[in-house]
Protein backbone atom coordinates (compact mmCIF):
# COMPACT_ATOMS: atom_id res chain seq x y z
CA UNK A 1 0.00 0.00 0.00
CA UNK A 2 1.77 3.48 -0.76
CA UNK A 3 0.99 6.32 1.65
CA UNK A 4 -1.06 9.53 0.18
CA UNK A 5 1.54 11.75 0.84
CA UNK A 6 5.15 12.02 2.62
CA UNK A 7 5.87 14.66 5.02
CA UNK A 8 4.23 17.90 4.82
CA UNK A 9 4.24 19.00 1.46
CA UNK A 10 1.67 22.10 0.33
CA UNK A 11 2.52 21.75 -3.81
CA UNK A 12 -0.16 20.93 -5.85
CA UNK A 13 -0.77 17.72 -7.57
CA UNK A 14 -0.88 17.33 -11.11
CA UNK A 15 -4.74 15.19 -11.28
CA UNK A 16 -7.37 16.66 -9.15
CA UNK A 17 -8.52 13.43 -7.65
CA UNK A 18 -5.27 11.25 -7.57
CA UNK A 19 -2.91 9.33 -9.57
CA UNK A 20 -1.66 5.97 -9.94
CA UNK A 21 2.23 6.19 -10.89
CA UNK A 22 3.14 3.63 -13.27
CA UNK A 23 6.98 4.03 -13.52
CA UNK A 24 9.19 5.68 -11.32
CA UNK A 25 12.14 7.90 -11.70
CA UNK A 26 14.80 6.36 -12.60
CA UNK A 27 16.34 2.75 -14.04
CA UNK A 28 13.62 0.60 -15.48
CA UNK A 29 12.79 -2.09 -18.02
CA UNK A 30 11.71 0.13 -21.40
CA UNK A 31 7.98 -1.01 -22.41
CA UNK A 32 9.25 0.01 -25.95
CA UNK A 33 12.18 -1.88 -26.60
CA UNK A 34 12.55 -4.53 -23.63
CA UNK A 35 16.04 -3.20 -22.32
CA UNK A 36 17.47 -1.30 -18.95
CA UNK A 37 17.12 2.24 -19.57
CA UNK A 38 16.89 5.47 -17.19
CA UNK A 39 13.38 6.88 -17.07
CA UNK A 40 14.29 10.74 -16.40
CA UNK A 41 10.62 11.84 -15.02
CA UNK A 42 7.49 9.69 -13.24
CA UNK A 43 4.76 8.44 -15.25
CA UNK A 44 1.54 9.26 -13.68
CA UNK A 45 -2.59 8.09 -14.67
CA UNK A 46 -4.85 10.23 -13.64
CA UNK A 47 -7.87 8.69 -11.55
CA UNK A 48 -11.45 9.49 -11.08
CA UNK A 49 -12.69 9.70 -7.34
CA UNK A 50 -13.29 6.31 -6.78
CA UNK A 51 -10.04 5.19 -8.25
CA UNK A 52 -10.96 4.43 -11.41
CA UNK A 53 -8.82 5.46 -14.88
CA UNK A 54 -11.57 7.48 -17.25
CA UNK A 55 -12.04 5.59 -20.21
CA UNK A 56 -9.71 6.67 -23.55
CA UNK A 57 -12.15 8.92 -25.79
CA UNK A 58 -10.49 9.35 -29.10
CA UNK A 59 -10.13 12.85 -30.12
CA UNK A 60 -8.07 14.54 -32.92
CA UNK A 61 -5.52 17.13 -32.76
CA UNK A 62 -4.16 18.13 -36.55
CA UNK A 63 -5.89 15.69 -38.00
CA UNK A 64 -3.92 12.72 -36.34
CA UNK A 65 -6.44 10.75 -33.89
CA UNK A 66 -4.90 10.51 -30.58
CA UNK A 67 -6.26 9.57 -27.32
CA UNK A 68 -7.51 11.36 -24.49
CA UNK A 69 -8.55 10.68 -20.63
CA UNK A 70 -10.37 13.68 -20.04
CA UNK A 71 -8.59 14.34 -16.94
CA UNK A 72 -7.11 17.69 -16.73
CA UNK A 73 -3.44 18.03 -16.17
CA UNK A 74 -2.55 21.18 -13.60
CA UNK A 75 0.42 22.99 -12.93
CA UNK A 76 2.35 21.06 -9.73
CA UNK A 77 4.46 24.75 -9.01
CA UNK A 78 3.96 28.34 -10.78
CA UNK A 79 5.94 30.20 -13.40
CA UNK A 80 6.45 30.70 -17.04
CA UNK A 81 5.15 28.80 -19.99
CA UNK A 82 9.15 28.35 -21.80
CA UNK A 83 7.62 25.63 -24.37
CA UNK A 84 4.16 24.58 -25.33
CA UNK A 85 4.49 22.08 -28.30
CA UNK A 86 4.09 19.09 -30.16
CA UNK A 87 7.32 17.57 -32.85
CA UNK A 88 6.13 15.46 -35.65
CA UNK A 89 9.66 15.16 -37.23
CA UNK A 90 10.69 11.70 -35.77
CA UNK A 91 14.24 12.63 -36.34
CA UNK A 92 13.74 14.72 -33.60
CA UNK A 93 14.06 12.95 -30.12
CA UNK A 94 11.52 15.63 -28.78
CA UNK A 95 8.96 13.87 -30.68
CA UNK A 96 8.95 11.20 -28.34
CA UNK A 97 7.37 13.74 -25.93
CA UNK A 98 4.09 14.28 -28.43
CA UNK A 99 2.64 17.20 -26.94
CA UNK A 100 4.01 19.18 -23.59
CA UNK A 101 4.19 22.17 -22.03
CA UNK A 102 7.27 23.11 -20.19
CA UNK A 103 7.06 25.28 -17.02
CA UNK A 104 9.88 27.22 -15.82
CA UNK A 105 9.21 28.06 -12.12
CA UNK A 106 10.92 31.23 -9.92
CA UNK A 107 13.71 28.90 -8.61
CA UNK A 108 14.62 28.08 -12.26
CA UNK A 109 13.37 24.10 -12.48
CA UNK A 110 11.75 23.21 -15.42
CA UNK A 111 8.96 20.93 -15.24
CA UNK A 112 7.67 18.73 -18.58
CA UNK A 113 4.64 17.92 -19.15
CA UNK A 114 4.13 15.44 -21.43
CA UNK A 115 2.27 12.84 -23.97
CA UNK A 116 -0.78 15.45 -23.61
CA UNK A 117 -3.40 14.89 -25.99
CA UNK A 118 -4.42 18.68 -25.88
CA UNK A 119 -2.57 21.66 -24.57
CA UNK A 120 -4.68 24.82 -22.81
CA UNK A 121 -1.89 27.49 -22.25
CA UNK A 122 0.82 28.86 -25.24
CA UNK A 123 4.38 29.82 -24.92
CA UNK A 124 4.98 32.92 -22.70
CA UNK A 125 1.94 33.00 -20.38
CA UNK A 126 2.53 33.23 -16.74
CA UNK A 127 0.45 30.28 -15.13
CA UNK A 128 -0.60 29.67 -11.74
CA UNK A 129 -0.38 26.46 -9.05
CA UNK A 130 -3.31 24.38 -9.80
CA UNK A 131 -3.79 25.73 -13.18
CA UNK A 132 -4.99 23.94 -16.15
CA UNK A 133 -2.09 23.11 -19.02
CA UNK A 134 -4.01 20.48 -20.64
CA UNK A 135 -5.15 16.74 -20.81
CA UNK A 136 -4.13 14.05 -20.75
CA UNK A 137 -3.25 11.59 -23.82
CA UNK A 138 -0.74 9.71 -25.61
CA UNK A 139 0.45 11.63 -28.17
CA UNK A 140 4.22 10.86 -28.77
CA UNK A 141 5.91 7.60 -27.96
CA UNK A 142 3.60 6.28 -25.20
CA UNK A 143 2.21 2.54 -24.92
CA UNK A 144 -0.78 3.77 -22.69
CA UNK A 145 -2.74 7.20 -22.05
CA UNK A 146 -0.64 8.82 -18.72
CA UNK A 147 1.30 11.61 -17.99
CA UNK A 148 5.08 11.93 -18.08
CA UNK A 149 6.30 14.61 -15.87
CA UNK A 150 9.88 15.10 -15.35
CA UNK A 151 11.88 17.80 -13.65
CA UNK A 152 15.21 19.78 -14.89
CA UNK A 153 17.33 21.77 -13.14
CA UNK A 154 18.11 24.91 -13.88
CA UNK A 155 20.79 23.83 -16.71
CA UNK A 156 17.92 22.02 -18.60
CA UNK A 157 20.06 18.84 -18.81
CA UNK A 158 20.32 17.73 -15.41
CA UNK A 159 16.81 15.51 -14.16
CA UNK A 160 15.38 15.11 -10.82
CA UNK A 161 13.55 12.85 -8.60
CA UNK A 162 9.85 14.47 -9.73
CA UNK A 163 8.65 12.50 -6.53
CA UNK A 164 10.80 14.09 -3.95
CA UNK A 165 9.63 17.39 -5.31
CA UNK A 166 5.95 15.84 -4.87
CA UNK A 167 6.44 14.40 -1.71
CA UNK A 168 5.45 10.83 -2.12
CA UNK A 169 7.48 7.67 -2.58
CA UNK A 170 9.05 6.69 -5.68
CA UNK A 171 7.11 3.39 -6.08
CA UNK A 172 4.17 2.37 -8.27
CA UNK A 173 1.30 2.74 -6.08
CA UNK A 174 -2.09 5.34 -5.62
CA UNK A 175 -1.46 8.52 -4.46
CA UNK A 176 -4.76 10.48 -3.31
CA UNK A 177 -4.81 14.02 -3.51
CA UNK A 178 -7.59 14.90 -1.05
CA UNK A 179 -6.69 14.17 2.76
CA UNK A 180 -10.18 12.77 2.95
CA UNK A 181 -9.42 9.76 0.05
CA UNK A 182 -10.67 5.88 0.25
CA UNK A 183 -8.58 3.29 1.64
CA UNK A 184 -6.89 1.97 -0.90
CA UNK A 185 -6.64 -1.98 -1.39
CA UNK A 186 -3.59 -3.78 -0.61
CA UNK A 187 -0.99 -4.42 -3.44
CA UNK A 188 1.64 -6.92 -3.82
CA UNK A 189 4.53 -6.03 -2.48
CA UNK A 190 6.89 -3.44 -4.84
CA UNK A 191 10.46 -4.27 -5.33
CA UNK A 192 12.85 -1.62 -3.76
CA UNK A 193 14.07 0.71 -6.24
CA UNK A 194 18.30 1.06 -6.91
CA UNK A 195 20.21 4.00 -5.81
CA UNK A 196 20.70 6.22 -8.16
CA UNK A 197 23.94 6.63 -9.67
CA UNK A 198 25.22 10.07 -10.69
CA UNK A 199 23.62 10.91 -14.22
CA UNK A 200 26.16 11.99 -17.24
CA UNK A 201 25.57 15.45 -18.46
CA UNK A 202 23.05 15.61 -20.88
CA UNK A 203 22.53 17.38 -24.74
CA UNK A 204 21.74 20.80 -24.29
CA UNK A 205 17.63 21.46 -25.19
CA UNK A 206 14.75 19.75 -24.20
CA UNK A 207 14.95 16.31 -25.43
CA UNK A 208 13.07 13.57 -23.42
CA UNK A 209 15.70 11.53 -21.23
CA UNK A 210 13.35 8.73 -20.63
CA UNK A 211 14.85 7.22 -24.39
CA UNK A 212 18.64 7.32 -23.56
CA UNK A 213 20.65 5.15 -21.25
CA UNK A 214 23.46 5.62 -19.59
CA UNK A 215 27.50 5.05 -20.96
CA UNK A 216 29.21 1.79 -19.51
CA UNK A 217 28.75 -1.92 -19.66
CA UNK A 218 25.02 -2.96 -18.76
CA UNK A 219 24.17 -4.96 -16.04
CA UNK A 220 21.43 -7.53 -16.60
CA UNK A 221 17.88 -6.38 -14.71
CA UNK A 222 17.16 -9.23 -12.07
CA UNK A 223 14.34 -10.65 -14.67
CA UNK A 224 16.48 -11.14 -17.32
CA UNK A 225 18.46 -13.22 -15.05
CA UNK A 226 15.58 -15.36 -13.94
CA UNK A 227 14.29 -15.74 -16.98
CA UNK A 228 14.83 -18.31 -19.43
CA UNK A 229 15.77 -17.30 -22.81
CA UNK A 230 12.62 -18.98 -24.29
CA UNK A 231 10.51 -16.51 -21.92
CA UNK A 232 12.58 -13.34 -21.66
CA UNK A 233 10.62 -11.39 -24.57
CA UNK A 234 7.41 -12.07 -22.67
CA UNK A 235 8.49 -11.48 -19.48
CA UNK A 236 10.31 -7.78 -20.51
CA UNK A 237 6.70 -6.87 -21.94
CA UNK A 238 4.93 -8.06 -18.82
CA UNK A 239 7.61 -6.56 -16.48
CA UNK A 240 7.78 -3.00 -18.53
CA UNK A 241 4.50 -2.84 -18.19
CA UNK A 242 4.15 -3.66 -14.88
CA UNK A 243 1.88 -6.68 -15.16
CA UNK A 244 4.35 -8.63 -13.26
CA UNK A 245 6.81 -7.39 -10.26
CA UNK A 246 9.04 -8.79 -7.83
CA UNK A 247 7.60 -10.79 -4.50
CA UNK A 248 9.91 -8.21 -2.45
CA UNK A 249 13.09 -7.25 -3.34
CA UNK A 250 13.95 -8.44 -6.70
CA UNK A 251 12.63 -11.59 -6.66
CA UNK A 252 10.26 -12.35 -9.29
CA UNK A 253 9.49 -15.82 -8.59
CA UNK A 254 9.71 -17.10 -12.15
CA UNK A 255 9.94 -20.73 -11.50
CA UNK A 256 7.06 -20.91 -8.89
CA UNK A 257 3.72 -21.55 -9.39
CA UNK A 258 1.00 -19.02 -9.16
CA UNK A 259 -1.80 -18.83 -7.43
CA UNK A 260 -5.59 -17.73 -8.56
CA UNK A 261 -5.53 -14.81 -6.94
CA UNK A 262 -1.78 -13.68 -8.26
CA UNK A 263 -3.42 -14.41 -11.64
CA UNK A 264 -6.31 -11.96 -11.02
CA UNK A 265 -3.53 -9.31 -10.27
CA UNK A 266 -1.45 -10.05 -13.10
CA UNK A 267 -5.02 -10.06 -15.23
CA UNK A 268 -6.40 -6.56 -13.45
CA UNK A 269 -2.81 -4.70 -14.08
CA UNK A 270 -2.94 -5.84 -18.21
CA UNK A 271 -6.32 -4.63 -18.28
CA UNK A 272 -5.22 -1.36 -17.27
CA UNK A 273 -2.09 -1.03 -19.45
CA UNK A 274 -3.69 -2.77 -22.88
Amino acid sequence: MIPVREGDHDMKMPFEKGFRVTSPYGYRIDPITGAAAFHGGIDLVGLDAVGAPARDMPVRDRGLPVRDSGFAVRAVVGGTVVQSRIVTDSENRTSEWGNYVAVCGADGRLWYYCHLASRAVGQGVRVEEGQILGTEGMTGRATGVHLHLEVRAADNKTTLDPAEMLGIRNAAGTVWTPPDAPEQPEELEQPGQPEQPEQPEQPGGPHPSAASGHSGQRVPAPWEQQSHDWGREAVAWAVGRGILRGRGGDDYALGEPVTREELCVMLWRAREVL
